[in-house]
């Protein structure tokens, strides 16, 4: 009897008496690498209209391959030209007067994406330059954007897109290097965070490479142009199409961040 009041009593014990976890120690890191790119992907649209379906589609073969030879002619090292399907949108323009019934077109548009390969940056922008001169000659732009009003009349500009990026390879070493000093860096601040608390260390929990967004960011949804995939339409300045990089003055720029969870004695 006596023993089955012990336990009751101890049941009944308030919850100050329940062991509190231990804090944890937190603590993150981030090294920012840059590499020159060695290759660069430039998106060209190739765009014709008529109110006959095939001749659209025939008019757009037809500057196509005018296009692609007049690149080929140019015999750049390194620089090869390759099309997409094409795509036939019907477009209904209605007129402006009577409200009358709209008059149909047929929009035959084709993506044309040119690669430059050249490990001497300056060598490659320069043949991003003649690829791009080449192509004015031609006619040849990028997919034009909404038009806007400028004060006088309304204007659409084509943008070319250019995508520069770096055989993955190359960003081994270098990648794996900044991890490392990462990851001595946020142990460090975990000692330093743990200091300051006036808490000692434990046992290392977890630590690991973690994404680097920005807090409250939301995720961009990639567009297809053509082949080449560009991030919000824009790529320079902006991401490449295969490491998603930052290009920034001429360099790619990639950032690794290590995440460290301490628990304390």
């Amino acid at each position: 009897m006596r023993r089955l009041i012990l336990l009751c009593g101890l049941a009944a014990l308030p919850p100050a008496f329940a062991q509190t976890p231990k804090p944890t120690v937190t603590a993150e890191a981030t090294e920012v690498i840059r590499a020159k790119p060695d290759t660069a992907r430039i998106a060209f649209t190739v765009a014709s209209r008529n109110a006959d379906s095939d001749t659209a589609t025939g008019d757009n073969d037809t500057l196509t391959q005018q296009f692609t030879d007049a690149i080929n002619k140019l015999k750049l090292t390194g620089v090869k030209a390759s099309t997409d399907p094409m795509r036939i949108d019907k477009v209904e323009l209605a007129g402006n007067r009577g409200g009358g019934i709209g008059v149909g077109e047929f929009n035959a548009v084709r993506n044309v994406v040119v690669t430059a390969t050249e490990a001497d940056p300056t060598k490659l922008a320069t043949l991003v330059e003649k690829v791009q001169k080449e192509a004015a000659k031609q006619g040849i732009g990028g997919e034009l954007s909404p038009a806007s009003y400028n004060g006088m009349q309304y204007e659409r500009n084509g943008g070319v897109k250019v995508a520069y990026s770096r055989a993955e390879a190359a960003w081994d070493e270098a990648t794996t290097a900044a991890i490392g000093k990462a990851t001595k860096r946020a142990m460090q601040k975990a000692e330093a965070l743990a200091t300051g608390a006036g808490l000692k260390l434990g046992d290392l929990v977890s630590v690991g490479e973690v994404a680097d967004v920005p807090k409250g960011a939301i995720p961009v949804i990639s567009t297809t142009v053509g082949a080449t995939p560009f991030l919000g339409g824009t790529v320079n300045p902006g991401v490449t199409t295969d490491t998603l990089d930052a290009f920034v003055d001429g360099e790619l720029v990639r950032k690794v961040k290590v995440k460290v969870v301490y628990g304390t004695k």
